[in-house]
């Protein structure tokens, strides 16, 4: 019951930032939402944190953003969901997938001449 009324609350801010982001001056306000809601969102959703996962590894400007966020005077929560929002395991897969697909080359090749 907690954690579907954390989700809630989570999906409640971060649609509020989007909608008020655009707005006129005072825009920080909807950054500030949209934070909010996605802090809470990551730290109970792994659906959630590996959408951010996949933003940040596709968008080097929103991971640069949000590792200007991760210092020493950030609330932990924030810092807590830079960290685990990392795109490092999808480099490692995409290493590892890139791995496979060499061995499967070569492997065909090492049968034919047998």
């Amino acid at each position: 019951m907690r954690r579907l009324i954390l989700l809630t609350i989570g999906w409640v801010l971060t649609a509020a930032g989007v909608i008020v982001t655009p707005l006129p001056p005072p825009f920080a306000f909807g950054i500030f939402l949209l934070a909010a809601g996605l802090v809470i969102l990551t730290a109970n959703s792994k659906t959630v944190r590996r959408g951010v996962q996949y933003v940040r590894h596709h968008n080097d400007w929103f991971s640069r953003a949000l590792e200007r966020l991760h210092h020493p005077s950030s609330p932990h929560p924030v810092k807590h969901m830079v960290h685990r929002t990392r795109p490092h395991a999808l480099h490692r897969h995409k290493r590892r997938r890139e791995r496979r697909q060499q061995v499967a080359r070569v492997v065909p090749e090492s049968r034919s001449e047998a």
